[in-house]
């Protein structure tokens, strides 16, 4: 075989790698991490804090809505939901419900851009492009 077929070859396999983690296994992954970090003064309470980003809920994600219910049993003090909770623009009844456990809890929030499009299917290699880079940079959202 020569060079360039095994280069495509090579890069045919790697992405077909990176296509099966990130479907058969990233998307299913749900981790929760525990950190104790000594900011507070002596003698003071522990605070709670449950951070939420990247939900990307689809409404057939039944494990990680129950996953997301569960979280309520942590007794956080405090919730801060970083975004990109929807993946699907039927996610927001089924995202409502899994997080009701949490809607007594003081929250802070800030929207994703899931949370403002819905998410549209791209092709990654537009930007090894100049004109697809151009045209991605032309529809991110403008930061304020």
């Amino acid at each position: 075989m020569r060079s360039l077929e095994k280069l495509a070859v090579g890069v045919g396999a790697a992405g077909a790698a990176a296509l099966t983690y990130s479907a058969g296994y990233e998307v299913r992954a749900f981790r929760l991490r525990d950190a104790t970090i000594p900011c507070l003064p002596p003698n003071q309470p522990d605070v709670r804090v449950l951070h939420l980003s990247d939900i990307h809920l689809t409404p057939t994600q039944h494990k990680k809505q129950q996953w997301l219910k569960d979280l309520a049993k942590l007794e956080p003090d405090l919730v801060v939901n970083t975004g990109d909770n929807l993946s699907h623009p039927e996610s927001v009844s089924p995202l409502m419900a899994a997080l009701d456990g949490l809607r007594h809890v003081p929250t802070v929030f800030v929207f994703g851009s899931n949370d403002y499009w819905g998410p549209v299917m791209k092709n990654p290699a537009r930007y090894l492009f100049a004109q697809g880079a151009k045209a991605a940079a032309r529809t991110a959202p403008a930061v304020a």
